[in-house]
């Protein structure tokens, strides 16, 4: 049994109804201490005025995020509500001072839906969607600390950008255009790999007839149907897990299918094994670059099975679209820095004889076809001045170039 201090904060979160005895019945099932319901049942005011003014007080806080131009909202009891905006925190504008604990958990029990109220009180954090219909949705991740709840919000328009918009080549786009195979996306948090995913959908749902299914926790993007079928699934509701969503995604007949998180062992074996049925399936890794990401997922595999999934990847791999986002020298907002590789039949053979640290060799000649190590992309985002020196050598990987670049600018300056 929880401390008594988790369980009233349990109670508060779920909302049980006050005024019935424990065990009571109620229709066909019973009612106890540990029943969720909506918190506002609770309050002797109006119930729908109280909602009404918690969401509004939530709602301004999301309004004023996104007019100056934030990414995250962070809101914990006792601490002054918080923002990040191209890449560093501050605090956010027009914010009444800390939130308390009583009120914010009010607020966050009424903007996380009911079924995610049940799982908070076992699993103590919680991912879920929330949305303003005139401007945006909003990935939420609610927790215990231990000075109360907190919530963690980040932006999600509610269109799906275009290509140019995201600074995307015409190489990754190409991508849209393939009928199976195994196509990643990774990047640290916060780096757009949900954007740059939600994109390639859009472009194949519009352009192409395809059915296509996502496994997303929870779905952030909606994206437009176009000419095809789009089905998104949200792992907790429309499907147990992502390892089990994709063997049923399997007797489904899909020819895409996007994932949103492929670590751990089974589930990317699973995905390579879709791969190979002949679904092109489209997916995100946190990792840094194209031979680290290949270089990681192996070494999730026991030893004796690296052999066959090095084979399973250099069959089914197409691209690693590496991303990073790097702050503007204008200061206005941020600029997508860009590892792309396009695979073709001698990084085939790098991967299926375990020569990973060779790729980035064949990356770096492969530029015809859009190939580009990130290291090339920030050198060329410095010397078109959208990026300051000391930006480009902060996300550099071979800081050396960097160093001595900065050093004989410094060196060219008067004074």
């Amino acid at each position: 049994m929880p401390p008594e201090s988790t369980r009233r904060l349990y109670r508060a979160l779920s909302g049980r109804w006050t005024g019935w005895g424990r065990g009571e019945d109620v229709g066909a099932g019973r009612c106890n201490e540990w029943s969720p319901r909506p918190t506002w049942l609770r309050w002797s005011l109006s119930p729908h005025l109280r909602r009404r003014r918690m969401m509004s007080r939530i709602d301004d806080l999301l309004r004023t995020l996104v007019a100056e131009g934030g990414s995250d909202l962070h809101l914990s009891s006792g601490v002054p509500s918080m923002m990040r905006r191209a890449g560093d925190l501050e605090e956010l504008p027009g914010a009444e001072g800390a939130p308390g604990a009583d009120w914010l958990r009010d607020a966050i029990a009424e903007v996380m839906p009911e079924r995610e109220g049940r799982e908070f009180g076992e699993r103590f954090s919680l991912d879920f969607a929330y949305a303003i219909p005139d401007l945006a949705r909003f990935r939420v991740n609610a927790f215990l600390h231990h000075g109360g709840v907190g919530a963690a919000f980040r932006v999600i328009p509610n269109r799906v950008p275009e290509f140019a918009e995201l600074g995307l080549p015409a190489a990754v786009k190409d991508f849209a255009r393939l009928s199976r195979g195994l196509v990643l996306v990774t990047g640290p948090k916060g780096a757009g790999k949900s954007t740059t995913l939600a994109a390639l959908l859009q472009e194949m749902a519009r352009s192409r007839a395809l059915h296509i299914l996502t496994l997303e926790d929870p779905v952030e993007f909606v994206v437009p149907a176009g000419r095809s079928i789009v089905q998104q699934r949200q792992v907790g509701h429309s499907v147990g897990s992502i390892a089990s969503g994709i063997r049923e995604a399997l007797r489904e007949d899909p020819d895409v299918l996007m994932i949103s998180d492929l670590r751990g062992a089974e589930i990317f074996e699973s995905a390579l094994e879709a791969a190979e049925a002949g679904v092109l399936v489209l997916g995100a890794l946190p990792t840094a670059s194209a031979r680290k990401t290949i270089t990681r997922v192996v070494a999730a595999f026991p030893r004796e099975e690296r052999v066959r999934i090095l084979g399973m990847m250099a069959d089914s791999l197409r691209g690693v679209v590496g991303q990073i986002l790097m702050n503007r020298a204008d200061g206005e907002g941020r600029v997508l820095g860009l590892e792309l590789m396009v695979v073709n039949d001698p990084i085939s053979q790098l991967i299926r004889e375990e020569r990973i640290h060779q790729i980035p060799a064949l990356i770096q000649t492969g530029r015809k076809a859009g190939s580009r190590l990130l290291d090339q992309h920030i050198m060329d985002l410095l010397m078109a001045g959208v990026i300051r020196a000391e930006e480009a050598h902060r996300w550099a990987r071979q800081k050396e170039v960097f160093s001595a670049y900065l050093e004989s600018t410094s060196t060219a300056s008067p004074g």
